[in-house]
């Protein structure tokens, strides 16, 4: 029973745990049913795309020629990752009998929730941890509010809204990473099988779902076991190795962690080479340039909002003990991953999904010593800085939830298969078109090739391969009788291209929304 002084405070706490859960929430079920073009629509595409040509795989009804043209688009999409995702999707398709492509939303919102209770569970016992020792009277109580205050922002966050809505992989990875997060804490207070193996699955699965968080797991274990069993002074450092050599749990983690994704990449060695050799060795000399650390930063404090960060900051430099080797090891493996992906780390938002987990749990601490402080402050204050708190909670809910009002594409399938169905068949056809052709391809079941946008003649200059124009038009429309654009953005972000087709080649077709370039020989 709760003394009677304590009983409003636990009513208002749990009333706000319940609104920012519900929050969460309806964020993230608003317009659900809209297609998969809001967040980063490319990436969402090729999920759907793939998820597609796996259901009429499946499908024992479906037309053999409709069968083949999804399997074959399907395979025209460069995937290195496991199907998990993509497969999960297919499955429910055949269980509902249609293609629903925002289920994949409703599987991340389970997700992000599992997430969030992880979070939750962990940063109140990293608050418990800090406070227990300098206020142990209402050390639960401030541990809970410490956590409130990180789950608010991890489920308001508006980047965090947007991501975890899309047909992506990425919200399953983050899961996997609070959950292994949580479980080698619990490791490191506990030390047995029952963590070790939690901890070792969690891994593998955040791994092995991108390959990408294997830094971050890899890194946040490697501190925690330095924390546990590594040396206090000099002297001790070949015994503390001694021990980590000797210690079978931690074999068993790093076994679990690292087993299921090599299976599968020494079966895919093909695709995971490639993408290691265009993305990892020819743009490592970006390592090498300030304004790639400038951009980057830049790109993180627009996402998480500086504030945040400089919070986060605030958090690490206070923390101590277990608290400071799970955060540090994090950070460190954060940087470590973003150093082996320089370019993406610049230009994919989702490549810093993970962030939006790793800023709150660093900014517990930050929010557990300030409101240990703040218990003793003057009521004025107590309120000003609740209300404060009020505030930005009602700013990021509005900031999540106006791009979601305010874009509707639920006119985009009918117009990509107007588009289709109007291209010539008497040749080929270049493009330069929305999300790489994905538009056309999964609405209008048509696949065309594309012309690079800006992206990837900058990427390909970056890689030393740049070409006099006209030589590289010439070798690019080789073959090619159509020249269509659908993304007048881009084309205008193409000046010299768009004077040279407008100089050289007539228009044929020009509708609303598209202009067609005949590259044929001139009568």
């Amino acid at each position: 029973m709760l003394p009677t002084s304590l009983r409003k405070p636990r009513l208002y706490f749990t009333l706000a745990l319940a609104l920012v859960y519900i929050l969460g929430i309806g964020l993230r079920l608003y317009d659900i049913t809209d297609e998969p073009l809001g967040y980063y629509p490319l990436r969402q595409l090729q999920g759907a795309i793939v998820a597609r040509g796996i259901y009429y795989t499946m499908l024992p009804s479906a037309d053999p020629v409709q069968r083949d043209r999804a399997v074959g688009l399907w395979h025209t999409i460069a995937v290195h990752e496991p199907l998990i995702q993509q497969y999960t999707v297919a499955l429910t398709y055949l269980v509902v009998g249609h293609e629903i492509p925002w289920v994949a939303s409703i599987y991340n919102l389970v997700f992000w929730l599992v997430s969030a209770a992880a979070l939750y569970a962990l940063a109140k016992r990293m608050a418990a941890a800090l406070l227990k020792e300098r206020e142990p009277a209402a050390a639960e109580i401030l541990a809970s509010i410490s956590a409130l205050l990180a789950l608010a922002y991890f489920l308001l966050l508006p980047f965090g809204v947007l991501a975890s809505r899309s047909f992506q992989p990425d919200p399953g990875m983050t899961m996997w990473i609070l959950l292994f997060s949580y479980a080698i804490y619990r490791w490191s207070e506990e030390p047995n099988w029952k963590w070790a193996l939690l901890a070792g699955v969690f891994a593998g699965l955040a791994v092995l779902i991108k390959a990408v968080a294997f830094c971050t797991v890899f890194i946040g274990l490697a501190a925690i076991a330095l924390y546990n069993l590594g040396p206090r002074r000099v002297k001790e450092i070949p015994a503390a190795l001694l021990r980590m050599v000797k210690n079978p749990q931690l074999w068993a983690i790093l076994f679990l962690m690292v087993a299921p994704t090599a299976l599968f990449y020494w079966f895919n060695r093909g695709r995971a080479g490639d993408y290691f050799s265009a993305y990892m060795l020819s743009l490592g000399h970006m390592l090498l340039s300030p304004s790639h650390y400038l951009v980057w930063f830049r790109l993180v404090a627009s996402l998480l909002k500086l504030p945040a960060l400089l919070i986060a900051l605030a958090g690490v430099l206070v923390s101590r003990g277990r608290n400071l080797a799970l955060s540090l090891g994090l950070w460190i493996g954060y940087f470590v991953y973003g150093l082996a992906f320089p370019y993406q780390m610049d230009t994919h938002s989702y490549y810093h999904l993970e962030l939006v987990a790793l800023v709150p749990l660093s900014m517990v601490p930050a929010f557990a010593l300030a409101l240990e402080r703040l218990r003793k402050a003057p009521r004025v204050w107590q309120t000003a800085l609740a209300l404060a708190g009020v505030c930005v909670a009602i700013y990021f809910t509005w900031q999540s939830f106006l791009p979601i009002y305010r874009d509707d594409f639920r006119d985009q399938p009918a117009y990509w298969q107007k588009v289709a169905n109007e291209l010539p068949n008497d040749g080929k056809t270049i493009a330069i078109t929305q999300e790489f052709g994905f538009r056309l391809l999964y609405y209008g079941w048509r696949k065309l090739d594309l012309w690079p946008n800006v992206d990837q003649i900058e990427l390909r200059d970056l890689r030393g391969k740049s070409r006099e124009f006209e030589e590289y038009f010439a070798k690019q429309v080789k073959g090619k009788r159509y020249f269509l654009i659908t993304d007048f953005n881009e084309f205008d972000n193409q000046p010299v291209l768009k004077q040279y087709l407008y100089d050289n080649y007539p228009i044929i077709q020009q509708r609303d929304g598209y202009i067609l370039f005949d590259l044929g020989p001139k009568t």
